[in-house]
């Protein structure tokens, strides 16, 4: 079973970092990348996650804020 893994952060270079430390093991997980809390939310409406990262520093939606709006919509994340 694959591991889907949402990662939220409002800087672009951070989820490349992500994706990289990532990429050797690309077939234990399905990796999906969002950059900033709205676009986020966006992904939490199409797919169903396993284990959301997100920065707690974004501007516009901190991450705290993100994360509550994950537990609504998906508490088993």
């Amino acid at each position: 079973m694959i591991t889907n893994i949402l990662f939220v952060d409002d800087e672009q270079q951070v989820l490349d970092s992500f994706r990289a430390m990532f990429h050797s093991r690309r077939k234990e997980y399905q990796l999906s990348f969002a950059v900033g809390g709205e676009a986020g939310l966006a992904l939490l409406e199409q797919t169903d996650f396993d284990i959301v990262v997100a920065d707690m520093r974004m501007p516009g939606m901190t991450g705290a804020t993100f994360l509550a709006h994950v537990e609504e919509r998906q508490p088993k994340a």
